[in-house]
């Protein structure tokens, strides 16, 4: 079983959407977790809630919640999410190869209406300063070592989880999570793990994000784990090689190109049957001295490679419905 564990924080408009959207796309048993911190709201009653009278934040709250579940697999996801279908079967598929490991679903950022609007996001590099940065990877495979990754959309087993004891309580309430995490899959663990066919849908800037505790955290992090930055590097010797050429030039950028295919099926009477969207992306990147964003879209989107096919069916007032 796993347990998705959701730390809330004024999530009314998006709580209940994200609860069951994990529960229609997992194939197997899970259990969903809630932790309400510092404020009321209805809760899907298909999920296990605990209450908080103040809000203690992200760190506690998924300690908090890993001690009550009941799964063999901990997932941690933020309270405005989306993934794909059998993300469950697959992302522990990962962890029976790993099993002290963490997976991790790419990201692709949405909307405040549940649409995507920008390309997905799988690959993290991890600073000197512990510090992970999203970068593209033009070749992968299904299951891809990872140097980093964000604190969302990730899972492990839970016996792994307590063994490091869990999030560090006494740094700030929130900020990097994911840094934290990816710190301890490498250097407790058996490394970190994108599992490419699995996809997360995530709205940001929802509202309560603190940048300050944010950096604060990220300097404690560096303080005490810094020192053992090369233990992680040296698993990725290509990531070595491009932060030297980064440090090089402040220029630095990654496009992301992408470009909507659409393909309706009609029947012999000229009457729409289906219909298919495919989205195609590419990631480029350069040390800023390359040709314009528009340019780049022109000459690299024919070469982007298909990442997501949506399958939709014409309701009776002629509108298209998204089959899941």
């Amino acid at each position: 079983m796993i347990s998705v564990i959701i730390p809330a924080f004024n999530e009314q408009k998006y709580l209940n959407r994200t609860i069951d959207n994990f529960i229609s796309t997992a194939k197997g048993e899970i259990e969903v977790i809630v932790v309400l911190n510092g404020y009321e709201q209805e809760v899907d009653k298909r999920a296990i809630v605990i209450k908080k009278p103040e809000n203690v934040g992200m760190r506690k709250a998924l300690n908090i919640a890993s001690k009550v579940a009941i799964g063999k697999y901990l997932m941690f996801v933020d309270a405005h999410c989306d993934i794909t279908q059998d993300w469950d079967v697959k992302m522990i598929e990962v962890l029976r190869k790993y099993p002290r490991g963490i997976t991790v679903a790419p990201i692709t950022s949405m909307d405040k209406d549940w649409k995507t609007k920008r390309g997905w996001y799988g690959f993290c590099e991890m600073r000197p300063n512990m510090q992970p940065v999203w970068h593209g990877k033009k070749t992968y495979g299904i299951i891809e070592p990872n140097m980093a990754l964000t604190g969302c959309g990730l899972m492990m087993a839970k016996d792994f989880y307590l063994s490091f004891g869990g999030l560090d309580g006494s740094l700030p309430k929130m900020g990097a999570i994911g840094s934290e995490f990816s710190i301890h899959g490498w250097l407790d663990g058996d490394g970190i793990y994108t599992r490419t066919d699995v996809l997360l849908g995530h709205i940001f800037n929802t509202g309560g994000y603190d940048t300050g505790e944010a950096n604060k955290a990220q300097e404690i992090l560096h303080k005490k784990w810094g020192n053992r930055y090369k233990e992680i590097l040296k698993h990725f010797p290509d990531d070595e090689e491009r932060l030297v050429s980064m440090k090089r030039s402040t220029k630095h950028r990654t496009v992301v190109v992408e470009r909507k295919d659409e393909h309706i099926t009609k029947d012999s009477n000229d009457k729409p049957i289906k219909r298919v969207v495919e989205t195609f992306q590419y990631v480029y990147e350069d040390n800023g001295d390359g040709p314009s964003e528009e340019e780049i879209g022109k000459i690299y989107g024919p070469k982007a490679s298909k990442v997501e096919e949506e399958l939709y069916y014409p309701t009776k007032d002629g509108q298209w419905t998204k089959v899941a």
